[in-house]
């Protein structure tokens, strides 16, 4: 630097100084002017220190980075190289690249934010506060067991997403269970204790509760799996006015459980009252005989056995009548005697009595 005085040379400064120090100098200058003579030459070629250090008056929070924690440890030569000292970038990975200084390890979880949405610079691992809103991936690509505490060894089995029944702002009591992700039974948590159970009013059944029962959808109405249930139909079921008098064993002729009518097999062993309860006789049948099993049986109607002791006192002509039964033949003799006085219903053909 040049400073031309009025009648004396230049002086000639070896040393640019800013702020207070030049402020010093310059009075040094004018004091020295004073003292020589018009013709000596006053060349100062070191520059003392004042007493007090500009930099450490200058105020950095005027910057608007303020120098907290380690920043504040650091000389200003390590950011303020070449000679720049304004309009330097504020962000934590313009000098936390891995190469000025230490910056994102390969290893650190995927995250969309700034370095100091979680990290303080007065603690950088240790004040660390997690912002998951600007985190990328799963809850189990960090809360695995190994790179961070992971579900405990007591959580109910469930597959690895969190998320779709904890929340980061508010991890526990959970709000919204999405049962889809669970691995376990219902009764490991529905059993009155952990969560509600089976009420004591519910029909004896199985613990398979999805069975019967949406835990996606509605819980009631429940679309029932005969399957699961314990006990005989009478417990739930009851019989209509109209339905033949039996037993409550239903299960025994209704064997279609998804649709009652479907498969209807009739277990006549079940059933109490006589045939003419349910059946009717066919009009070629002869009325006379009511009790259908004197001659049928009720494992197959077709084949009829006739018991003629038990109808001893129609005629035979009452059945055998050519419309119902096969009557006499046309090579049978004429005769207007009854069929007994002549035959037997044991052996017809046999011991002849005419």
């Amino acid at each position: 630097m040049i400073i031309k005085t009025p009648g004396y040379r230049y002086l000639a400064l070896r040393k640019t100084i800013h702020g207070a120090g030049l402020q010093w100098l310059m009075g040094c200058i004018l004091c020295c002017c004073t003292a020589f003579s018009a013709e000596a030459d006053i060349i100062l070629e070191e520059f003392v220190e004042p007493k007090f250090n500009a930099i450490e008056k200058f105020d950095h929070l005027s910057t608007g980075f303020p120098l907290t924690g380690d920043h504040d440890l650091l000389d200003c030569k390590q950011c303020h190289t070449a000679g720049f000292f304004e309009k330097l970038p504020t962000r934590c990975d313009t000098c936390h690249d891995n190469t000025t200084a230490q910056g994102m390890p390969a290893t650190h979880v995927k995250v969309t934010g700034p370095c100091d949405i979680c990290h303080t610079t007065t603690g950088f691992i240790e004040n660390l506060v997690m912002d998951h809103r600007f985190v990328e991936g799963t809850c189990f690509t960090c809360h695995n067991g190994h790179s961070l505490k992971g579900k405990s060894a007591t959580h109910i089995g469930s597959s690895t997403a969190c998320e779709t029944c904890h929340s980061t702002t508010r991890w526990i009591p959970v709000e919204s269970l999405d049962h889809s992700q669970l691995e376990a039974p219902c009764q490991v948590c529905h059993n009155g204790i952990n969560a509600t159970g089976k009420p004591s009013q519910h029909i004896a059944s199985s613990d398979q509760c999805n069975a019967c029962h949406s835990t996606s959808g509605a819980w009631l109405p429940a679309t029932t799996d005969h399957d699961q249930v314990r006990g005989v139909c009478s417990n739930c079921h009851t019989v209509p006015p109209a339905h033949a008098r039996s037993t409550k064993l239903c299960g025994n002729c209704h064997l279609g459980r998804s649709s009652w009518r479907d498969k209807l097999f009739m277990d006549h062993d079940e059933v109490r009252g006589s045939c003419t309860t349910c059946h009717s006789l066919p009009g070629s049948h002869g009325t006379a005989l009511r009790h259908c099993t004197d001659c049928h049986s009720i494992t197959s109607f077709k084949a009829v056995h006739l018991d003629h002791a038990k109808v001893r006192e129609l005629a035979c002509e009452s059945c055998h009548n050519g419309i119902f039964v096969e009557t006499k033949s046309q090579k049978h003799c004429p005769t207007t005697v009854r069929c007994e006085a002549c035959h037997h219903t044991h052996g017809w053909n046999s011991q002849k009595r005419c």
